[in-house]
């Protein structure tokens, strides 16, 4: 086999890992899990299905609404012990469904994941929640959702569990070899919003993190308008913040929110 055969095999390989890439990468982005049960069957009876979502509200009126936009796995129910907390505390939570998770119909795209959170924020202000009584909470991937949706104007406070800079960022750290930015449908670039939002942000991030490295965290925050805090995790990975104190920094924060009022 001649070194010219060779190449043209090897260029052959790659434009299929290209195609294959380009085709299947939203089944790469999203895993969700569509065996989804009753808010009870995760410790939180007092909440109710709010369309795709479930929502309990505030025990005060003083007391913001966490609106929770999860990550790209798994479905609402699992982030059960993170609202928990939240509701412990006499905060209102509304985790937010997606398409394509918790056995709703449809497939997750960025632009399908941004419609169905502008969707879940009216549903919340048809229950009198204005939006300077909202928080936005984003975990992972659902850090560019929460972005965007305070870019549009929503929200008095927002909270970023384990951000990152954009999806081209990631990518180009999974697949160093492939163009990803000419790939990529779904992007969620957040670092080319954060500098337009005034409202106050947390960001919490843990140094371990296997799955978003911390740097693309802290480029976010760099980049972000004040009012900012950052808050690094020496033990924390992408899964386990909770288990490290993020959920008590965040507790801290919001009542810092509720101190300026």
């Amino acid at each position: 086999m001649t070194f010219t055969n060779i190449i043209t095999i090897v260029f052959i390989i790659y434009i299929g890992l290209v195609a294959a890439i380009y085709f299947g990468q939203r089944s790469l982005i999203y895993y969700p899990d569509n065996n989804l049960g009753t808010p009870a069957q995760y410790g939180m009876p007092e909440m109710q299905v709010l369309g795709k979502s479930w929502y309990a509200p505030a025990q005060d009126e003083t007391l913001p609404v966490i609106v929770f936009f999860h990550g790209n796995a798994g479905h609402i129910g699992h982030r059960g012990f993170k609202a928990r907390m939240f509701l412990d505390q006499g905060y209102g939570v509304l985790l937010v469904g997606y398409r394509g998770y918790g056995g709703n119909s449809g497939s997750p795209s960025e632009k399908g994941l941004y419609e169905d959170a502008r969707t879940a924020l009216s549903d919340l202000s048809s229950k009198s929640i204005a939006k300077e009584q909202v928080v936005l909470y984003g975990e992972s991937i659902g850090t560019g959702i929460a972005v965007q949706m305070a870019l549009e104007g929503h929200g008095r406070a927002l909270v970023l569990e384990a951000p990152y800079s954009s999806l081209e960022d990631i990518a180009s750290q999974y697949y160093p070899i492939f163009p990803v930015s000419w790939l990529l449908k779904d992007r969620f670039d957040s670092i080319d919003k954060v500098d337009k939002i005034s409202i106050p942000k947390l960001i919490v991030h843990g140094k371990k993190d296997e799955v978003i490295p911390q740097e693309l965290g802290r480029r976010l925050f760099e980049k972000s308008a004040k009012p900012k805090q950052w808050n690094s995790f020496a033990k924390a990975g992408h899964n386990n913040l909770f288990e490290h104190g993020a959920g008590v920094a965040v507790l801290e924060f919001l009542k810092e929110m509720k101190g300026k009022q």
